[in-house]
Formats: structure tokens, sequence, C-alpha cells
């Protein structure tokens, strides 16, 4: 009771020029692999040259992750669920970047331990592979529009569902960066003709430091609520 009632106490400040990013995770079929890059499924729109981290799940406790950059990217087609939606299914390349020799050993025993032997063997050096899933890590911007110190409210283009975590890292200023882990807490939809979402945002995980930073930030607004 007594924190409940500590968050409720916490000031709102207005802000115009904060920015943040977080981290967001989806998964995606991978249709073929090699040691340079995989071709993949997903219902996400990759960008072509954006970067990109894969992670592959080799094993029940080890997880290799690799940096990518997308080289290539196609409408494949679309999809009914059960619900009746349609949804868009796009392919994808991704080219591996800085593969050094761990790396390349830890691919190699991946595509080795999983790939898929056919009449053909490879399809121009790439192999098929039974455990096909990997998730892919990616960088989203948002924009704060108010904050507390147990806190804020953002919007972004990208839809949120309730509790999800992200890791978030704020540009408070030109020289302050916090890192925090966030909740969501609540989501409101896009008015007609609009775009974004306006999320509310619960603070996790937030330092001592990071906080103490906060806290001097929003001690210095003027546009106290």
């Amino acid at each position: 009771m007594g924190k409940k009632k500590e968050r409720r106490s916490h000031k709102r400040y207005e802000v115009d020029s904060v920015e943040g990013e977080l981290t967001y995770t989806f998964e995606v079929k991978i249709l073929n692999m090699s040691l340079e890059g995989m071709a993949i499924e997903t219902n996400k729109m990759l960008n072509i040259d954006k970067k990109y981290r894969i992670k592959l799940a080799n094993n029940e406790d080890k997880t290799i992750e690799i940096d990518g950059q997308v080289v290539w990217s196609r409408l494949q087609k679309t999809q009914r669920l059960e619900s009746g939606d349609v949804i868009p299914i796009y392919r994808s390349g991704i080219k591996f970047n800085r593969i050094f020799t761990k790396r390349a050993n830890e691919i190699a025993e991946f595509i080795e331990k999983n790939r898929v032997m056919t009449l053909e063997k490879r399809i121009l050096g790439r192999f098929r592979v039974q455990n096909d899933r990997a998730e892919i890590d990616t960088p989203l911007d948002f924009v704060v529009k108010k904050m507390s110190l147990s806190g804020m409210l953002i919007e972004t283009y990208m839809p949120m569902k309730l509790n999800e975590h992200y890791d978030m890292t704020l540009k408070l200023d030109d020289k302050t960066r916090i890192n925090v882990t966030g909740r969501v807490a609540n989501v409101i939809t896009p008015e007609e003709g609009a775009r974004t979402y306006r999320v509310g945002i619960e603070f996790k995980n937030l330092n001592t430091q990071d906080r103490e930073s906060l806290r001097k930030y929003l001690l210095s607004l003027n546009n106290l609520e």
C-alpha cells in the first residue's frame, strides 16, 4: 500500500524534447542459411540496409547472437488468421556482419546440427534447417509526452500489449542518457486519421544513478502540472 501511495504522489511533468528508444523482439522463420547470411519469413516488414540482431537457439541453454543487415525484402503473400484478420507475410535476406572465427564456428555448428538433408542437399550454398525459429531484436524510437519518477506517457507507431516489458533508453538532454525497463500499463489506440499509439509506461529496475539523473532533470522543468 505504501508503494502504491508513493507512485501516485510523484509529480508529472509535460515534456517536449525527450526522445527514447526501445528494443523490440519478434519471431521469424528461417527459410535457409549459410555462414554468410540467411533468408527469413515474418509478418513484419524489414527495412533494407537496416541493422538487426538475430538470436539463434542452439540448445536449451545457449543462444547465438549475430548482427546482420537486410539486403533485400519483399511482400510474399497474405495470410488470413482464425480471427478473420488478414496479415502480410514478408521474405527478407539478411547478411551477417562481423563474423569472426568463434562466431563462424558457432554458426557452422548450428547448421551442421540442424540442417535438413534433401536430394539437392543445399540451395546455392544455403541449407534449410530443422530448428527454423529465430528471434530478431530491433531498435524503435518513441517520443515522451509526460514523465514522472515512476513512469511516462509516450507516443509510438508500434502497437503494444498490456504488461509487456521493454528495455528502454531515454535521452533527457544532449549529455544525459538513462536506461530502464518499462512495463506497459495502458494503451490508447490511435484516433481516426492518426497513426500513433499513446502508451503509459511504468518504470521497472531504474537504478539509483539513473533515478537521480531523472529527478534532477524533472526538477529543472518549469511546466509542472
